[in-house]
């Protein structure tokens, strides 16, 4: 069994980042303890630096850029779903992994975050986890965008 996984995860953030244009403005909002709400729009986001740092394959800058973005919007899951798309490219799995925990602690049910953390413990061959997370997806994926890819992968890890 291969411990390395075949999605092309530059071009995956780059559809994703274009995919990020199609979420509702209520999706992009960062939630704050206080009175103020901060809101990351939708075009300020794909314009981000951060963004055009991952698009352009700058990964270690990209997810440091992300950082940056997280001290001012905190409860943003996109934030923290791209830096782990950009610390697995850089092949900084832990960082990527921890990434993708912080996303899952603000929405335990996101079947994107779900589904990257899964990509980087099977690149990891951790294969008991991969398993975990590949499962979540194909049971919860709705669209199917995700679960079109799971699947397969759950298949390969049972071999």
């Amino acid at each position: 069994m291969k411990s390395k996984s075949n999605l092309p995860l530059p071009v995956v953030a780059s559809v994703l980042l274009t995919l990020s244009l199609l979420l509702p403005s209520s999706v992009l909002s960062a939630q704050t303890t206080e009175k103020e709400k901060k809101v990351l729009t939708q075009r300020e986001f794909v314009t981000s630096e951060a963004a055009q740092l991952l698009a352009q394959g700058k990964y270690e800058e990209a997810a440091s850029a992300f950082d940056e973005m997280k001290e001012v919007y905190p409860d943003y899951i996109l934030i923290y779903r791209y830096q782990g798309i950009a610390y697995h490219e850089a092949r900084m799995y832990e960082k990527a992994m921890h990434s993708f925990e912080e996303a899952l602690s603000i929405d335990p049910s996101n079947v994107a975050v779900h589904f990257y953390l899964a990509e980087t413990y099977l690149t990891l061959g951790r294969f008991r986890e991969a398993k975990t997370s590949y499962t979540f997806v194909v049971e919860n994926d709705q669209v199917g965008r995700y679960k079109e890819i799971a699947t397969p992968r759950l298949e390969e890890i049972a071999t």
